[in-house]
C-alpha cells in the first residue's frame, strides 16, 4: 500500500472541502458533514497534496519546516493519507505510464527556487530542463515519449479527458502526434507548452491565447533558452542583465506597440507573444500567430451566438473551478459580482460555494462592503473581509507597493497593486489556492471609445449622442470630460492628424511630431535622444490588418490580446500571487469567452443605456434585491491624496532620478521639479508621478548603481 501511495496520483475527493478556522485546519465531508481536524503536520500534508496532486516532494517539503527525522516524517506521511483513504476523505488514481517522466534533468542551485529553463543547442540533441534548488516548480511537467519526443508543460489545462487526472504534458504529446505543428489550436487554460520533435530535430513552443501563462526566452542562433520566469533566464551566463532602455522610456509615456510586445525590460530577453507559436529548427527560429479572434472576414455575432453568453461565461467559470478554483476576489462591481451568480449555479454536492475575499474602505467613495456583503448573502458566499483605510493617511501605500519591485520583472504597476497582497495573505491564511478575478469584464464588456471615430466617419450622428450618453451614464468622470475626450480625442481630433500626415507626405510623421512636442510637451522629461528614437519606432509601426468596412473599434478589438499593457498586467499578476503560494484564474478571458465577446456587435454591448449591458441583464436577473452601483468606483482622487501624501519620501529615499539619468532615459532637473509641482499641490497629474517613481524604484531595485 505505501509503495503504491507515492506513486499515485492523489486529490481531495469531490464532495470534501478544506477550511482554515483561526489557527486550525478542518476537513469536511459534505455528504456526510463529518468534520477531521488535522494538525499542523496533516495540515501541509493536505495542502500539498490539494496543490501539487502527488506526494513526489513532500518529504522534503515537511523537512524543511519541521525538525522531525526523515523516517518518521514519512511514517506520518503514509500513516495519515492511508486514514484519509480509507475515510474517502482522498482519490487516488495510478498514474498511466504511456509517457515516460523525464526526472527532471539536473537540479541547478543558481536558479531562483520554483523556476525552471529549457536549454537546447540545435546540434547537440536532445534539450535540457534545469530546475532551481528548493521548492519544486508550481504545474512543471516534462515527458519523453514511446517515440523519443520531449514534451515540456507549464500551467493548466481544461477540458481534460479523465476529469484531469491525467498529466497535461501527455494531452499536449497526444495533441501534437495528431495534429503536428497545428496542435495549440486544441488546447485551452493558461500555459506554456514547448515539443522537442526527436525525428525532425526541431523544437515547437506555444503560449495560450490571451497570455494567461508567461513565456520568455533567449535566442542567439546557436542556444535557444525559455522559461516562464525572467530572472531564471537572467541566472544564464549567455544572458546580459542590459535594460532595454527605448522600451523603459515607452512605458514612462504609458505607450506602446503590439508588434513590439515581444520586447521585455532587458535587451536579451523576448517574450513569446500570447496566441503565438515558435519553432527552431538549425538556426532559424520563426514566430507565427495561431490565433486571432476576430479574423479577417470574421461576422458579428448572430441573436442565436447572443443567447449563448450566459453559457459561454458559465463554462469558462466552471473551467476555473475545474482545476481548483476556491475563492472569488469580489469587489462590488459587475465583473466579480456576475462571476459569483454564474458559479453559485454551479454548486451542487460535489461542487462547495466559492469564498468570497474581499477589501473594505472605511470612510470613503471607494467603499463598497455593502454590495459586497449583500451578494455574499444572498449567494451563500463564506466572506472574508480585510480593511484598508487609505482615507486616514497614516499608512505609506506607496512604500509598500514598490517593495515588491525587486521581485518583479518590471516596474510595479499600480499604486493599488499591494492591496492584491491583503487578499493573497487572507487566501493563504484560508488554505485557498486558486482565485477567480474579474479582470477582462472592461476589456471584453466595454465598448472603446474608438467606435465613435467610426460614427463619426459613417456621419451617424444619432449613434454617437447615444454612445456618449452611454458613456457618460456608467463612467465616474464629469458628462462634460466624458463628452469632451469622445468627441474630440476619439472622434475628431484622430480625423485631422491623418488628414495633416497625408497632407505632409513622407515628412507629414515628423511634422507632426515637432509641433506636437512644441505645443504639448511629454508627460515625462525624457532626454531629446530617447524620445528621437520612440518617435522612430512609432513612424515605423505596422497597422493592425483591416478588411472592408472595417474600422477602428474592430482595429482595436483585433490587436486587444496582443497589447503590452495587458501582458504586463497578467505576468505581474502572476509574479505576485506566486509569492503567496496563489494562483490568479480569469473567467473572462477564457478563450471561447473572448471568442463570442469581441464579436458582439458594440450596440449590443451598451443596450439599455449602460457599458456591460449583457453581463448587467445576467445579474439583474439573478440577483433582483442586490442594489448594484450605477457607475464605476473611482480610486483616482483618494490615489492622488495617497501619492502626495507619501511620495515624496520614497522620491528622496531614491535620491530622485538617479538610476533613470544615468541611463540616459531623463532630465533629472526636470523630473524633480515635475514632482516638486506635484507634491506641493501645484499639479494634479498625478500618473507621470507615479510612472517615475515606480520605475526608478524598479531599476534601483534590480540595477546595481554605476
Amino acid at each position: 500500500m505505501s509503495a503504491d501511495m507515492w506513486q499515485c496520483s492523489l486529490g481531495p475527493a469531490s464532495h470534501v472541502v478544506g477550511r482554515r478556522l483561526d489557527e486550525t485546519f478542518f476537513i469536511v465531508n459534505l455528504e456526510t458533514n463529518a468534520v477531521f481536524e488535522l494538525n499542523g503536520t496533516g495540515t501541509e500534508i493536505w495542502l500539498w497534496i490539494e496543490e501539487k496532486h502527488s506526494l513526489d516532494g513532500c518529504l522534503d517539503h515537511l523537512r524543511a519546516k519541521f525538525d522531525v527525522d526523515a523516517s518518521v516524517l514519512k511514517e506520518q506521511v503514509e500513516s495519515l493519507v492511508a486514514q484519509l483513504l480509507r475515510e474517502g476523505l482522498l482519490a487516488s488514481e495510478r498514474r498511466v505510464p504511456s509517457v515516460e517522466v523525464v526526472g527532471p534533468a539536473r537540479n541547478v542551485s543558481n536558479l531562483p527556487p520554483g523556476t525552471w529553463v529549457l536549454r537546447w543547442e540545435p546540434d547537440a540533441g536532445k534539450p535540457r530542463i534545469d530546475v532551481g534548488d528548493g521548492e519544486a516548480p508550481d504545474a512543471l511537467e516534462v515527458f519523453e515519449t514511446p517515440a523519443g519526443d520531449i514534451v515540456l508543460f507549464d500551467g493548466y489545462l481544461f477540458d481534460m479527458p479523465s476529469g484531469g487526472r491525467l498529466a497535461a504534458a501527455r494531452h499536449v504529446a497526444d495533441a501534437y502526434a495528431e495534429r503536428a505543428e497545428n496542435f495549440l489550436h486544441a488546447l485551452r487554460g493558461g500555459f506554456f507548452t514547448a515539443v522537442w520533435d526527436r525525428k525532425n530535430n526541431r523544437l515547437v513552443a506555444g503560449r495560450d491565447g490571451m497570455g494567461l501563462h508567461p513565456c520568455y526566452y533567449f535566442w542567439n542562433e546557436r542556444l535557444l533558452l525559455m522559461s516562464s520566469s525572467v530572472d531564471a533566464l537572467l541566472a544564464q551566463p549567455e544572458v546580459s542583465k542590459q535594460p532595454h532602455v527605448t522600451r523603459i522610456a515607452e512605458y514612462l509615456l504609458v505607450t506602446s506597440f503590439s508588434h513590439h510586445l515581444h520586447e521585455t525590460f532587458y535587451r536579451d530577453i523576448r517574450r513569446v507573444p500570447p496566441a503565438h507559436m515558435l519553432e527552431v529548427r538549425g538556426t532559424t527560429m520563426r514566430v507565427v500567430r495561431y490565433w486571432n479572434p476576430l479574423p479577417l472576414g470574421f461576422s458579428w455575432a448572430t441573436e442565436d451566438e447572443l443567447a449563448q453568453f450566459e453559457s459561454t461565461l458559465r463554462r469558462a467559470v466552471e473551467r476555473c473551478i475545474s482545476v481548483g478554483a476556491q475563492a472569488l476576489a469580489m469587489s462590488g462591481g459587475f465583473d466579480s459580482v456576475g462571476i459569483a451568480a454564474v458559479a453559485a449555479d454551479l454548486r451542487g454536492p460535489d461542487v462547495p460555494p466559492l469564498s468570497a475575499l474581499s477589501v473594505r474602505f472605511p470612510d470613503t467613495e471607494c467603499n463598497e462592503e455593502v454590495t459586497q456583503a449583500r451578494v455574499a448573502r444572498v449567494l451563500g458566499m463564506p466572506q472574508h473581509f480585510r480593511t484598508v483605510n487609505p482615507a486616514a493617511l497614516d499608512e505609506d501605500f506607496v512604500a509598500s507597493a514598490l517593495a515588491q519591485s525587486a521581485g518583479n520583472s518590471g516596474p510595479v504597476l499600480g499604486l493599488w497593486q499591494g492591496l492584491y497582497s491583503t487578499l493573497f495573505v487572507t487566501a493563504r491564511d484560508l488554505g485557498l489556492r486558486r482565485i477567480l478575478f474579474g479582470t477582462g469584464g472592461d476589456e471584453m464588456l466595454v465598448v472603446d471609445t474608438r467606435y465613435a471615430h467610426d460614427l463619426f466617419l459613417h456621419g451617424d450622428v444619432h449613434g454617437l449622442v447615444e454612445f456618449t450618453r452611454a458613456w457618460q451614464r456608467t463612467s465616474p468622470f464629469s458628462a462634460f470630460h466624458v463628452a469632451q475626450f469622445i468627441l474630440w480625442q476619439a472622434a475628431l481630433k484622430p480625423i485631422l492628424i491623418s488628414g495633416a500626415r497625408r497632407v505632409g507626405g513622407a515628412y507629414g510623421a515628423k511634422i507632426y511630431h515637432l509641433v506636437r512636442n512644441r505645443l504639448h510637451p511629454l508627460s515625462v522629461p525624457l532626454r531629446e535622444g530617447v524620445v528621437k528614437d520612440i518617435q522612430d519606432r512609432a513612424r515605423k509601426s505596422v497597422s493592425v490588418e483591416l478588411g472592408p468596412g472595417e474600422g477602428r473599434y474592430v482595429e482595436a478589438m483585433r490587436d486587444l490580446p496582443q497589447t503590452p499593457s495587458l501582458s504586463l498586467e497578467l505576468e505581474q499578476g502572476r509574479e505576485w500571487a506566486g509569492r503567496f503560494g496563489v494562483r490568479i484564474l480569469y473567467p473572462f478571458f477564457d478563450r471561447d469567452f473572448v471568442e463570442l465577446a469581441l464579436r458582439v456587435h458594440p450596440r449590443h454591448l451598451y443596450q439599455g443605456g449602460r457599458m456591460k449591458g449583457p453581463l448587467r441583464e445576467l445579474v439583474t436577473r439573478k440577483l433582483p434585491s442586490v442594489m448594484m452601483p450605477v457607475r464605476k468606483v473611482d480610486f483616482t482622487v483618494l490615489g492622488r491624496d495617497v501619492l502626495r501624501r507619501f511620495g515624496r519620501n520614497t522620491w528622496s529615499r531614491l535620491r530622485g532620478a538617479t538610476k533613470l539619468s544615468e541611463l540616459g532615459i531623463v532630465d533629472p532637473r526636470a523630473a524633480d521639479e515635475l514632482m516638486e509641482q506635484f507634491f506641493s499641490g501645484r499639479s494634479e497629474r498625478w500618473v507621470p508621478v507615479w510612472q517615475l517613481l515606480s520605475t526608478e524604484a524598479w531599476l534601483a531595485a534590480r540595477f546595481a548603481r554605476s
